[in-house]
C-alpha cells in the first residue's frame, strides 16, 4: 500500500469540547488507521474551542475515493453525588 497525505480541517460551532478526538477515513478500497487529532498542523496542542478552525496533516494509506468519517470523540464527564 502506498502512503498518501490527507489534509484535515475541522471547524467547531457554537460549542467547543474538551474530548480526546479520533478520526478515521473510508474508501472504497481502504480504511486508515484511527488518528489521534492531538496535535495540529503548526505544532500546538488541539483545543476543539468554540468557533475554533483546526489543520491537520496526516499521513496514511490511500484509502481511493473517500466515502465517510468516523470521528470518535472520548469525553470527559465528572459525576458530584452529594
Amino acid at each position: 500500500m502506498i502512503d498518501i497525505n490527507y489534509k484535515v480541517i475541522i471547524e467547531t460551532g457554537e460549542s467547543g469540547i474538551d474530548a480526546n478526538v479520533i478520526l478515521c477515513i473510508y474508501g472504497d478500497r481502504d480504511t486508515t488507521k484511527n488518528f489521534a487529532l492531538r496535535i495540529t498542523k503548526d505544532g500546538t496542542q488541539a483545543q476543539f474551542d468554540k468557533h475554533s478552525r483546526l489543520e491537520f496533516d496526516l499521513k496514511g494509506i490511500d484509502v481511493g475515493n473517500v466515502n465517510y468519517f468516523l470521528i470518535i470523540l472520548h469525553i470527559k464527564i465528572r459525576f458530584s453525588f452529594n
